[in-house]
């Protein structure tokens, strides 16, 4: 809900800036890094295959009991990923870890389970950044999409990207550090 609220406000300030300076800023650096997100998105999980190994959970076994738990080393080697991808902020990154501690305290409240028992722990089987479990269905499609509004207020950025085959409305929001943009968040529009 919150998040919510901060995206209506965000598209608020959008529509008053829209009539307020119409027009005047490029689309290039802002489509640019948009692309650039997909490519990687795309190509994530093939980089250098096999030079960092992480699991996002670990197990602790006592007997014939285990419990399930998020590995922080695990996740601090999976947000280098992101890190070294150079397309998002340190605050994109804070709030995915924040995501994965949060299914961390939720898996540390459920009760040990039987050692054999295989678990699917939800919210780690899908593609984190587009938040989908068919992830393909944009990133197949992503080179026709158009950005459909956009707003650059000083250093920050709200964007719209629609995609027709699927009718997929992705908003982005991005700062600009050091000159580059950076994306801070990726959600859905109505």
């Amino acid at each position: 809900m919150k998040k919510l609220i901060t995206l209506l406000s965000l598209l608020f300030t959008v529509q008053i800036v829209f009539s307020q300076n119409p027009g005047n800023q490029s689309t290039e650096p802002i489509k640019e890094i948009i692309f650039k997100f997909f490519e990687w998105d795309n190509i994530k999980d093939n980089l250098k295959p096999g030079s960092q190994k992480y699991s996002l959970t670990k197990e602790t076994i006592t007997g014939n009991m285990k419990k399930i738990s998020i590995d922080k080393k695990g996740v601090e080697l999976y947000l280098n990923r992101y890190r070294t991808s150079g397309l998002f902020s340190e605050s994109y990154l804070n709030n995915l870890r924040q995501y994965f501690y949060e299914i961390g305290k939720t898996l540390d409240s459920s009760p040990k389970i039987e050692r054999s028992a295989i678990i699917k722990v939800d919210g780690i089987g899908l593609d984190i950044p587009l938040q989908s479990l068919e992830p393909e269905l944009i990133l197949e499609h992503y080179k026709e999409g158009v950005l459909k509004e956009f707003a650059i207020i000083s250093n920050k950025c709200i964007a719209q990207f629609f995609i027709p085959k699927y009718e997929t409305k992705l908003i982005f929001t991005l700062s600009k550090i050091n000159n580059n943009w950076a994306i801070d968040y990726i959600g859905y529009y109505q």
